[in-house]
């Protein structure tokens, strides 16, 4: 199962999703209810390399809020796929199934994230991002990374955050193998299926 289906239910529609959630968390579901994404899992999970990930997600939440209200206590949002194969297991984690409310998700195409993810430029075009390249490198800039760790780029780095405003519209007419989606909070009810990782 892609999990890619919509449905209309008695609450509107919602989206089928999956996560994979470790073990602290599922406890944090089966206490409160509900379990949220802090920034120290991402520090924890992602070592000295957090703060490019901090950085993506940190926009991601900016735009999530635009469209669907952040709770109290959420600082980061959980991503999560429509494709079940998408999701990363590691042992003593679960897999979740999720019937989750489309007016809580924010939607897009994976690769489009994977260029945010990568502290990269989202062209609107093939012509678009060669133009940029190019750009780049007339200016001197080796790395993307360069635009966002050091001060002396600021012009290289507005304009790659700039074209990550077009990672929602890149939902529309995506495969569903690559369709995932941003929420601000894993729900105990939206729980469909939990499927143990070994």
């Amino acid at each position: 199962m892609t999990g890619h289906e919509a449905r209309t239910g008695a609450c509107g529609e919602t989206l089928a999703l999956w996560c994979v959630l470790a073990p602290a968390a599922m406890a944090e579901l089966g206490r409160d209810g509900r379990c949220l994404l802090k920034r120290r899992h991402i520090e924890e999970k992602h070592g000295e390399c957090a703060w490019s990930f901090l950085e993506a997600y940190g926009w991601l939440a900016r735009r999530l809020e635009d469209s669907v209200a952040r709770p109290c206590g959420a600082e980061l949002p959980y991503r999560l796929f429509a494709d079940s194969h998408r999701v990363t297991p590691a042992p003593g984690s679960t897999a979740l199934l999720l019937e989750v409310p489309a007016s809580e998700a924010l939607t897009f195409d994976l690769r489009a994230w994977e260029r945010v993810e990568g502290l990269r430029y989202i062209g609107a075009d093939g012509a678009d991002e060669r133009g940029f390249e190019g750009r780049l490198a007339s200016q001197g800039v080796k790395t993307v990374a360069s635009a966002f760790r050091t001060p002396f780029f600021p012009l290289v780095r507005r304009e790659i955050v700039r074209s990550w405003d077009r990672l929602p519209a890149s939902a529309e007419g995506c495969p569903p193998e690559y369709l995932a989606a941003a929420v601000w909070q894993v729900r105990r009810e939206w729980v469909v299926r939990e499927e143990p990782c070994r």
